[in-house]
């Protein structure tokens, strides 16, 4: 969930997502945050562990939802334009996504 989907330079989004593992995780995946221009290059972003870096993902009940609060700040110089917000899982040593995947969660505009 996302409040609002218009930002300004300097702007911190508030973004509540909303986990729901389908099968026991057997590492401990780190989040991804990330404001995208059309060319899939992020100009903002958060990573880290879920739960605001208290999370571990191999501890996440199957099947039981799990809400993580997440606050990217929009950089100062960051250019006018359409973005899509994009999150998702992945291996902190390997860099590699779970389900090697991007979720777009919203387009949102920066002016």
């Amino acid at each position: 969930h996302l409040g609002k989907t218009r930002y300004a330079p300097g702007d911190t989004m508030r973004l509540l997502l909303v986990w729901r593992a389908t099968k026991p995780l057997a590492k401990d995946y780190k989040l991804f945050a990330h404001v995208a221009g059309a060319d899939g290059r992020p100009v903002a972003q958060w990573d880290g562990l879920p739960g605001l870096n208290t999370a571990r993902t191999s501890q996440w009940p199957v099947g039981e939802p799990f809400r993580d609060h997440v606050f990217v700040r929009i950089p100062e110089d960051a250019p006018s334009g359409e973005y899509t917000l994009l999150a998702g899982l992945y291996d902190g040593e390997t860099g590699a996504r779970l389900g090697d995947a991007a979720i777009p969660v919203a387009a949102i505009e920066i002016r």
